[in-house]
């Protein structure tokens, strides 16, 4: 059993890169958002990301972050609790020190929707919205820095019915524009 949890151990740390200590090409960010679904609702988000390197090119990302809908077609607060597994390339990671170029990452997630009154703050709705999400963005590297502008569209896999909860019109996708901010490891 020991030899087990060694082994899932260091197949980990050596599929992540984090026995590497030549490139420092792991992130953590703070993740800032605006987003729109379709042209009716919009809002502001914030959140937390991770971005591991599991080859030079190649790197897998763990995005997670709270929306709250500023504008709604119908009244209703709206909270978002989104959470996406992203896979990354890079093709110029290789080639650039400072400003490693475009990425483009694909992946899937999930957004946990709440709705609630906006005056009195009792929730009259939730549900499971699963997506997939394709970016588009640049990364610029100065030392241990990064800052990296993006653009993503999600796409549920599902209709997710919205008549029924009342908290917008009928959206078929949802524009992310955001910027991460954060330290490579």
């Amino acid at each position: 059993m020991k030899k087990k949890i060694l082994f899932g151990i260091l197949f980990i740390l050596a599929t992540t890169g984090w026995t590497q200590t030549s490139t420092q090409n792991n992130l953590i960010a703070i993740d800032l958002g605006w987003t729109t679904e379709g042209f009716f609702n919009e809002g502001v988000g914030w959140g937390m990301l991770i971005d591991i390197e599991l080859y030079p090119v190649f790197s897998a990302r763990l995005r997670h972050g709270v929306v709250e809908t500023s504008k709604t077609a119908v009244g209703k607060r709206v909270g978002n609790y989104v959470s996406s597994l992203l896979f990354v390339y890079r093709p110029w990671a290789l080639h650039q020190k400072w400003f490693q170029g475009w990425f483009v990452a694909t992946g899937f997630g999930y957004d946990q929707v709440i709705t609630a009154e906006p005056t009195t703050g009792e929730v009259s709705d939730h549900f499971l919205l699963p997506f997939v999400d394709f970016s588009l963005g640049y990364r610029f590297t100065f030392g241990r820095i990064v800052i990296e502008p993006y653009v993503s569209i999600l796409l549920p896999f599902v209709d997710p019915d919205r008549s029924k909860t009342g908290i917008a019109m009928y959206t078929h996708h949802v524009d992310l524009e955001g910027i991460s901010l954060g330290i490579t490891f």
